[in-house]
């Protein structure tokens, strides 16, 4: 009887080999580029990064805990037990990093503001590089940042809305340009309603950037840099949540009117018209906490990660939090930490190789 042959990787069609990479973690795929030339050559396709972040965004994202580096070890181990579910992870932030504020993510790349120098940086932290912007704006006044991709062209894109003067009606408006590596300026005379002390977090759906104004959204469409106002769905618009990414959907949560708990509305684009869909009603109460809890984003199988009040007795001026991550389906929640110990953000996460022209390595010292 023939002896059956054995077949190595190589043997395997291209189609196949690039099936297998994209699933791999990014750190396997840098070791995996020193593997050989046709992987080598794979790999560094523009193509094959596309096709991987595609890959990516269809699937579970991790929710990534970024926490203060200057806060020493004793700080840190505050989100060791992170480690117990697989969808959620903790990083510490370089000490370069560690005071500015986290405008937003998309793709691998995590946006942040110097309020100090008015600078953007732009950081991959699974390449453990980054690239710095200087804003063409002086932030002494109200402003709002957002960040997101625009998949049309490819392109990763970074806004500021700013107010030059007290008595400004209608504010500026900043917009870079990965691609092009540089800034443009406008005005729109929808931001006239803006109010800019809502300082939400935003999301981008369908390459659609939203974020929460009064009792409205505001959108910001990233290809075609126009913006547009999106009323609540509702006479009673008392939002429970935070604006959040719902299956790839732009979600909240209201107030329910009268059947307890509380609805979760998503905004959906049906034949180019965006429009509200109440999705379902789900009770928000923590058995094991005794209190709602504030979803920040959807970790999908019923999972939100949020915030809840650690004692429901004390008012709310002076009330702690601490992060929660609850199924809606079990009713059920597991406590990490208070909100205080160092946690600058959180956010779902993708590894990925993305960067940029004027990217450069970030040292593990950096000032």
């Amino acid at each position: 009887m023939a002896k059956r042959s054995m077949r190595s990787l190589s043997d395997l069609p291209e189609g196949m080999i690039t099936e297998i990479l994209i699933r791999l973690p990014e750190k396997s795929v840098l070791i995996c580029k020193s593997v050989c030339k046709p992987w080598l050559s794979t790999i560094s396709n523009p193509g094959f990064m596309k096709y991987q972040i595609q890959h990516a965004m269809n699937n579970p994202n991790t929710l990534l805990v970024i926490k203060n580096y200057a806060l020493g070890d004793e700080k840190r181990g505050t989100f060791t037990t992170l480690d117990m579910f697989p969808k959620v992870k903790s990083l510490v932030m370089p000490s370069m990093f560690s005071q500015f504020p986290v405008v937003g993510y998309s793709n691998g790349i995590v946006c942040l503001e110097n309020i100090s120098n008015y600078a953007i940086y732009l950081w991959n932290p699974t390449i453990r590089q980054y690239k710095k912007i200087d804003a063409p704006f002086r932030c002494r006044f109200n402003y709002k940042l957002g960040f997101g991709f625009d998949s049309i062209s490819n392109d990763y894109k970074v806004f500021g809305i700013v107010y030059e003067t007290w008595t400004a009606v209608i504010p500026l408006v900043f917009v870079y340009s990965a691609n092009a590596d540089s800034w443009r300026k406008f005005q729109d005379p929808v931001l006239e309603k803006l109010n800019p002390i809502y300082k939400d977090c935003h999301v981008v759906a369908k390459g659609v950037l939203y974020f929460y104004n009064r009792n409205e959204l505001i959108s910001f469409d990233l290809h075609k840099e126009v913006f547009g106002l999106v009323p609540f769905p509702s006479l009673d618009p008392r939002k429970m949540s935070h604006i959040f990414d719902y299956e790839g959907s732009v979600a909240l949560f209201f107030h329910s009117d009268g059947n307890g708990g509380s609805d979760l509305w998503t905004l959906d684009d049906a034949s180019h018209q965006v429009s509200w869909s109440k999705k379902c009603n789900i009770n928000l109460m923590t058995e094991e906490y005794g209190c709602s809890i504030m979803p920040h984003c959807y970790l999908g199988e019923g999972q939100f990660w949020g915030l809840s009040l650690v004692d429901v007795n004390v008012p709310v001026e002076d009330s702690i939090f601490h992060y929660i991550l609850y199924n809606s389906d079990k009713r059920k929640a597991k406590g990490y930490g208070l909100r205080e110990e160092g946690v600058l953000a959180t956010l779902q996460y993708t590894d990925t190789r993305v960067t940029f022209d004027g990217f450069q390595p970030l040292e593990e010292n950096a000032n």
